[in-house]
């Protein structure tokens, strides 16, 4: 089978499988996520650490568009950031913690509703993120960075449930994060379908003929 009929093959078999109220919908190229930082995360830090997090994101076949949403505002903010989060978008908020869950782990938490499985907010807790990155003596900005991808993966992923191997392990360690074994840091091949396939469905039953091309970018 030549490559163009293989492709016509899938396509015809990707159009039957589409419900029939599925011929307006948008399928949407990027998800939209706010990042909300309470916590006064340094600029340079926070930029580095979505740098990394768009990466390990990406490798996943999944590309995300980054709006940030100051705590304290000097001056204009995205629009955006003032509004109840629309479809296909997310939002981390950056915390800094009780100083008594310091040691704690995991680094942050998703809200996903119990019976469908969807959510659209997680919190990242800074002070555990400083915390482990200073035990370590290892960049704050790179175990950030981890931090907001493994969030976005629970969101995408819509499950709390944890891997035993990749990002989205329960338990990260000092000694995995000084080995830095770049499978350590990242989806796995089965998690990477799983997180296409779930952005795609989001992106296909969400829109209802509402356009999301037009987004505020960072």
């Amino acid at each position: 089978m030549t490559f163009m009929r293989l492709l016509f093959v899938v396509l015809l078999t990707v159009g039957m499988c589409l419900p029939a109220h599925a011929g307006g919908a948008v399928i949407i190229d990027s998800i939209l996520v706010r990042i909300y930082d309470n916590a006064g995360v340094l600029s340079s830090d926070l930029n580095d650490a979505l740098k990394q997090s768009y990466e390990i994101l990406r490798r996943a076949d999944v590309t995300v568009d980054w709006v940030q949403c100051p705590a304290r505002r000097t001056g204009p903010v995205p629009a955006v950031c003032d509004t109840s989060p629309g479809h296909s978008e997310m939002v981390v908020r950056l915390v800094e913690g009780a100083a008594k869950d310091r040691d704690r782990r995991p680094l942050g938490q998703p809200i996903l509703d119990p019976g469908s499985g969807t959510g659209v907010f997680a919190t990242v807790f800074m002070n555990r993120v400083n915390r482990y990155a200073e035990v370590a003596q290892y960049s704050r900005s790179v175990v950030l960075g981890r931090a907001i991808a493994h969030e976005i993966g629970h969101l995408i992923l819509g499950t709390n449930s944890h891997s035993e191997t990749g990002l989205m392990r329960e338990v990260w360690t000092v000694e995995q994060l000084l080995r830095n074994r770049p499978e350590d840091w990242r989806f796995s091949p089965a998690q990477t379908f799983e997180l296409r396939s779930a952005w795609l469905a989001g992106g296909a039953l969400a829109s209802k003929g509402q356009s999301t091309s037009k987004r505020p970018r960072t």
